[in-house]
């Protein structure tokens, strides 16, 4: 994915972002806290050169990634924040497809928002009528919230990428993604 495709799939992901959070009227405390936007890519060669391309984009860290569950996943602090659906992203996550889940192309794919109050966000989204998934990683959980039949989402979590990346660095999870920039 270029940078042109991601200002694309960045702009699709907010139609149906702020389609969603209006037509459901989801609180706005929920949205307080931006974490991080994902990009999921399209195959491997796919997450290289998307890796590429936002590493662009980086601040001085770079691309940090971490083999979990036979795939990469990058993550990156932003050198300027990115807009979308009127939230400041600092933060961007990179997802390789799992092994056997390729597709045409990549998209972007949630985003992320820190709100720990996991009990009250789940009886909201039932009230509503929606269904949501409580999921997690060694690194942190989330309630995950599908919006649209793209596979597009919404993920409140309850630990910040940056915290969850330091962490991971400092007990040697992570390696240094090499780029070609």
């Amino acid at each position: 994915m270029n940078i042109t495709e991601l200002q694309d799939g960045l702009d699709e992901y907010e139609q149906a972002f702020s389609a969603f959070v209006q037509t459901h009227d989801l609180p706005v405390e929920w949205f307080a806290v931006p974490d991080h936007f994902a990009v999921k890519c399209a195959s491997a060669e796919d997450y290289s050169q998307t890796c590429s391309q936002l590493a662009q984009l980086a601040d001085i860290e770079g691309v940090w990634e971490l083999d979990i569950n036979d795939r990469m996943l990058g993550s990156a602090g932003l050198a300027s924040p990115m807009m979308l659906a009127g939230y400041e992203f600092g933060w961007v996550e990179i997802m390789q497809p799992r092994p056997g889940k390729e597709t045409a192309s990549g998209f972007v794919e949630h985003t992320e928002f820190l709100f720990t109050d996991f009990t009250a966000a789940q009886e909201v989204l039932a009230a509503k009528g929606i269904t949501a998934e409580v999921q997690q990683n060694p690194g942190h959980r989330w309630i995950n919230i599908v919006i649209d039949n793209q596979g597009r989402e919404i993920k409140l979590n309850d630990r910040l990428l940056a915290d969850v990346v330091a962490e991971e660095k400092t007990q040697g999870l992570l390696q240094k993604k090499e780029t070609n920039t």
